[in-house]
């Protein structure tokens, strides 16, 4: 019996975009914990559990990494201060706090 895996291109799609993902996220944490040029393409795929050639084709440079987590934690900050409605102090000041705790060392 010959029988043959379904291959979608969305779950190819997902799963491009899962990685993508991951490894700007490990970037990003990897940025916030080291300098900027202590940080290598070779360090954030290890940590990603890619090769460090995936992370060149996704985003071609440390400098394109770098991008795509600055723009992860640009829309996270922009969704954390749109919690507080204009008028909420009580609002704005946990969103304050909340922003500071996560990125405050850094």
């Amino acid at each position: 019996m010959n029988t043959t895996r379904q291959y979608t291109q969305s779950s190819r799609a997902d799963t491009t975009a899962a990685t993508r993902e991951r490894i700007a996220r490990t970037a990003m944490a990897m940025f916030f914990e080291q300098a900027y040029d202590d940080v290598t393409i070779v360090a954030i795929a290890k940590a990603a559990g890619v090769a460090h050639q995936t992370v060149l084709n996704h985003f071609d440079s440390k400098e394109g990494v770098a991008r795509a987590a600055a723009e992860i934690i640009s829309a996270e900050t922009k969704a954390a201060r749109d919690i507080a409605a204009p008028g909420d102090t009580e609002g704005a000041i946990r969103a304050i706090v909340g922003e500071y705790e996560r990125f405050g060392d850094a």
